[in-house]
């Protein structure tokens, strides 16, 4: 995808309308079956954006979760001394600040927004970066360093952002001490109501791992799309700029349980599955996915294949294929 972003916008095939529903944001979940194309989705939302506002105007970043690297913890790391049943608010309360804390970054970037030069908001970012929770790269650490600090709940901030309204409705001052478990309410208030004509897509990837009875990844799973869902319907009611995105495989919802999980399920996701529900197979879509990364039409595609393919003890038997 990478090497030719060119062609493989050119010849993506779009058959769920992902294009018309992102504009209008209309979804925020990506769900489908291991290897089905989640991925490919953010690349081609983030190049949507690009073509229709401008690569300048468009500032995204893709998160994976499950990422080995230096320094980074994966989602399988989690256990039950971070997240347990009787933990799931607090879980999402630190998705929240994960989320914001990424879309923070991007807004340090935006030299076309009010953040980008605004000393109480450049303030806060330095807090942020002497507290752990951003890198001396100007990175969102990894989600569990996140959660810890929300656990032990004794980080604390001057949040001086005159006008804007924290988690509670009360304005914060500029004597005022935000706590870390209200953190990212406050920086998602920020970045809403924030001026910019630039879009941000933030992607959160990489949960298609089996991590099998790993009740504390599924907790966890869950909290992110609670937090994902709120956030989600906050951005539709600012009409803001920003796009968030979470790829999930399918069955992922047999193994969370919270509530609204059928409704997330089903009014703000777009399903990613190949699957052939044509009487004829001819018919499947999959041969204008085909055609369309071969850049010729389905007939000339067609016309390559035999009539007829045998498999099995009777295929030594029956000699061309094609004849039969």
């Amino acid at each position: 995808m990478s090497e030719n972003p060119e062609r493989f916008l050119r010849t993506y095939l779009d058959v769920w309308g992902v294009e018309e529903k992102l504009l209008a944001n209309d979804f925020f979940l990506i769900l489908g079956p291991k290897g089905s194309g989640k991925t490919a989705v953010g690349e081609f939302s983030r190049l949507t954006l690009e073509r229709r506002f401008g690569v300048e105007k468009v500032l995204s970043v893709t998160r994976n979760m499950d990422e080995l690297a230096p320094n980074i913890a994966p989602l399988s790391a989690l256990t039950s001394k971070l997240v347990g049943e009787d933990t799931q608010g607090v879980t999402a309360t630190a998705w929240r600040l994960y989320i914001g804390l990424q879309l923070a970054a991007l807004a340090i970037k935006d030299q076309a927004g009010s953040l980008a030069s605004d000393w109480q908001f450049l303030s806060l970012w330095r807090q942020l970066n002497s507290s752990g929770l951003i890198s001396a790269q100007a990175e969102v650490v990894d989600f569990p360093t996140v959660l810890r600090r929300v656990r032990e709940g004794r980080l604390s901030f001057s949040a001086a952002a005159s006008g804007i309204a924290g988690s509670a409705g009360a304005v914060v001052s500029d004597t005022d001490e935000l706590s870390v478990t209200h953190l990212g309410e406050f920086l998602m208030d920020t970045i809403l109501n924030a001026h910019s004509s630039t879009r941000y897509l933030l992607v959160i990837d990489g949960l298609d791992r089996v991590i099998g009875e790993n009740r504390a990844y599924w907790l966890s799973v869950s909290g992110l799309l609670m937090a994902a869902a709120d956030i989600h319907m906050r951005i539709r009611r600012e009409r803001s700029n920003v796009t968030l995105m979470v790829m999930c495989r399918t069955d992922v919802f047999r193994r969370v349980n919270f509530a609204d999980a059928d409704k997330i399920a089903g009014d703000s996701s777009v399903f990613v599955d190949w699957a052939n529900h044509q009487t004829r197979i001819v018919d499947s879509y999959l041969w204008d996915y085909l055609a369309r990364k071969a850049e010729v039409t389905v007939e000339e595609l067609l016309a390559l294949l035999p009539d007829e393919v045998v498999v099995g003890p009777e295929a030594g038997d029956r000699g061309n294929p094609s004849k039969g």
